[in-house]
């Protein structure tokens, strides 16, 4: 009716551009809030190197989200799914011409770029549309990452992600912590807009232990178990983390996540150590967090990706909201967190 066209006039309508990085739970959350807020949103991201996929919000239903994965579903049966995969091109012409096809017709109040390549992307449609756009930020891959220099993904693109960055109306980014050193690097004014959105997780908090660990790795009540989830690497702490209970008879350390090439022998070679590389839905996700005395959030200090992730790491999000207590590095950045909620222990080395 009448109501009906009047209400999508008044929409702000805003394009979300996600290009060569995994969707996942920021993707989800950040459509699903503008959704919320009554904003018609159109979510573009290359489903190869060669083609670009589109979908609008305007009509959306129902959605969630699985690991590097978003399925969405709405009143017209849309699905989406989109896996990670490697192209280290700026942005392809391809990708270009077909954007330009579906937005020419289209007016936009507003882009949003997700990263470095969503960033180049959604100004390079702001220049030529006249749009405002605002780049998400979600890593810190700059010149202090000890990768930088060794990485494709990291260094092709930081002069132009810089170029449209200074351009760009605000940025969305987890906090001030991580907004003053992607300023510093980018050189972009510390005065400029930022709007700071934590990391978290959707749903409500909960508290009730489970049996989850226990049960499949018979675990008895005499051991705590202390949860390490994530990339199981040795550039995580992982060997250090293994060494450090090797005398604890009442302790497990249980790693779950993905394994690097011949590192599980290594692990397993310490005493109350516990490999579990299964793959697990949201329940499964929760059960597992939910059944741990403790976890574990050893992140690096040396560089500032790594250092400033109190806000920004959807592993201590995962960790709140199950209530499970966590052990931190002592830095800048756990200490505001701590200071704030009294959720984490820090240690200042192993």
């Amino acid at each position: 009716g009448v109501s009906g066209e009047l209400d999508k006039k008044m929409k702000k309508r805003i394009a979300v551009f996600q290009y060569n990085w995994p969707i996942q739970i920021f993707t989800f959350n950040l459509i699903k809030k503008l959704c919320d807020l009554n904003m018609q949103v159109d979510f573009f991201y290359d489903l190869s190197c060669e083609s670009v996929e589109y979908i609008s919000f305007s009509t959306l239903k129902e959605a969630h989200f699985k690991p590097y994965c978003l399925s969405v579903s709405n009143s017209l049966g849309n699905k989406i799914k989109r896996k990670f995969f490697e192209c280290h091109d700026m942005i392809e012409s391809s990708i270009l011409s077909q954007s330009k096809t579906i937005i020419k017709n289209k007016r936009y109040d507003l882009f949003i770029g997700i990263e470095k390549y969503g960033l180049i992307w959604a100004g390079m449609m702001a220049e030529l549309y006249k749009v405002p756009y605002i780049y998400y930020c979600l890593e810190l891959y700059v010149e202090d990452h000890p990768l930088f220099f060794s990485c494709e993904y990291m260094n092709i693109p930081r002069e132009m992600e810089k170029k449209y960055h200074a351009s760009a109306a605000a940025t969305l980014i987890s906090d001030s912590m991580r907004k003053e050193k992607l300023f510093e690097f980018n050189k972009i004014d510390q005065s400029r807009s930022a709007i700071y959105i934590p990391i978290g997780v959707t749903g409500t908090p909960f508290i009730e232990k489970k049996c989850f660990l226990r049960e499949k790795y018979k675990i008895g009540p005499d051991k705590k178990i202390l949860l390490y989830f994530g990339n199981i690497d040795p550039s995580r702490n992982c060997t250090e983390i293994a060494d450090s209970v090797k005398n604890r008879d009442d302790i497990v350390v249980l790693f779950h996540g993905i394994v690097k090439n011949g590192y599980e022998e290594t692990l397993l070679k310490y005493k109350n150590i516990v490999i579990d590389t299964e793959m697990l839905n949201e329940k499964g996700v929760d059960d597992l967090i939910s059944s741990a005395d403790m976890g574990l959030a050893i992140y690096r200090n040396d560089y500032s990706n790594d250092r400033l992730t109190a806000f920004s790491s959807e592993k201590i999000a995962r960790y709140c909201r199950a209530g499970l207590p966590f052990i931190s590095f002592r830095n800048e950045s756990y200490e505001k967190l701590g200071s704030e909620f009294k959720c984490l222990e820090m240690i200042d080395c192993f």
